[in-house]
């Protein structure tokens, strides 16, 4: 419905990762438009508001959902989101090398220093900055200034 309605992009979560099919039907009816988020603890998707931990793997959701159209995906390490503690760099390399996505990092981010190890990753499209900002230890123009541009990028 909000894409009837004009909406540019839809972030799919839970529905997605408990009906593949849901995914791909929406993926086939808006190219271009869905982004899948994948929510992980200890590299296994978390679903229903990280309530539940499923026993598959975020690595290979993304690697089997690679072929349906996404517009993208954002990997979220729950245990790191709001806490400011760093970014899973070792989630995010399986996450890399499990799809060619626009990836977007989430979950840790605390500091230019930390955006800083996910560009040196190479294969991000970008990052989710939430409590950092808020909290003043990044500053958004500096982290644009100095980090912007990217190899796979989500069109516009």
């Amino acid at each position: 419905e909000v894409l009837e309605l004009g909406i540019t992009r839809v972030v799919l979560g839970t529905a997605a990762v408990r009906s593949l099919a849901f995914l791909g039907e929406a993926c086939a009816n808006y190219p271009g438009q869905i982004i899948l988020a994948i929510d992980a603890r200890g590299g296994k998707v978390a679903v229903e508001g990280w309530a539940l931990e499923t026993q598959v793997r975020a690595a290979e959701l993304a690697k089997k959902v690679s072929h349906l159209g996404l517009t993208g995906v954002i990997y979220t390490d729950i245990t790191r989101d709001g806490m400011l503690a760093g970014p899973d760099l070792e989630g995010l390399r399986e996450m890399i090398q499990a799809t060619s996505l626009p990836l977007i990092a989430s979950g840790g981010i605390s500091s230019l220093d930390d955006i800083r190890k996910l560009k040196a990753l190479g294969g991000l499209a970008g990052a989710i900055v939430g409590k950092a900002l808020y909290q003043g230890s990044i500053d958004l123009l500096e982290a644009i200034e100095r980090f912007q541009g990217s190899r796979r990028a989500i069109s516009h």
